[in-house]
């Protein structure tokens, strides 16, 4: 009998392990990958460098993006960590390719954990780079790099060491512009501004220390 609940107590308190380990808590790795789809306000300046006119423009971007990213528990409700995301713009005939990438750090607060639900705010904070190539016959190619960050809010839910996810976030992005066409890198000083808001759905697995 006595060996029979030492035997159930051990039980118990390895079952409750795998329980907590489900949970964001100090010590977790969480690895994740993700589509999302973005919408931005786009705004141009233009410095004309032979008269000094400034010229003005408000137009809209789209893009679709795969993510990857990886987290560390600090405390049990602060993590850090890095993302990677990779998009594909939304373009017309006249552009043949567009697209960019964005890496930087994670810091999250997790707000609401629970066994099998976690609820975070968070902020990224990065690098940012941007490819067009125009559809002209010479692909000239206009290069944006910058800075990038964004204000997210993610919903997991688990399922054991594997889990879901939904993210709502607003991205930030500014670019200096350039080309590889001499004639335009001369003639035109320009820069890049982007604010939009973001849909992100994707997967994580939960390992713990």
């Amino acid at each position: 009998m006595k060996k029979l609940l030492i035997a159930a107590s051990v039980l118990m308190l390895s079952f409750s392990s795998i329980s907590k380990a489900q949970t964001f808590q100090t010590g977790s790795l969480i690895v994740s990958a993700g589509y999302g789809f973005d919408i931005y306000k786009v705004k141009l300046h233009q410095v004309n460098n032979y008269s000094n006119q400034t010229k003005d423009t408000t137009s809209g971007a789209a893009s679709g993006n795969f993510n990857l990213g990886g987290e560390f528990g600090v405390t049990k409700w602060l993590g850090l960590g890095v993302q990677l995301k990779f998009d594909s713009y939304l373009h017309n005939s006249n552009v043949s390719q567009a697209g960019g990438f964005e890496g930087g750090l994670i810091v999250n607060a997790h707000i609401v954990r629970h066994l099998h639900f976690d609820l975070l705010a968070g902020l990224n904070l990065g690098a940012s780079s941007l490819t067009v190539t125009s559809n002209d016959g010479s692909n000239t190619q206009i290069y944006g790099n910058g800075s990038w960050a964004d204000i997210h809010f993610t919903a997991r839910i688990y399922f054991g060491k594997f889990g879901v996810s939904a993210t709502l976030y607003f991205p930030m992005i500014n670019y200096t512009l350039s080309s590889n066409n001499s004639l335009i890198n001369e003639y035109l000083d320009d820069s890049w501004k982007a604010t939009g808001e973001g849909l992100n759905f994707g997967i994580q697995y939960h390992f713990l220390r």
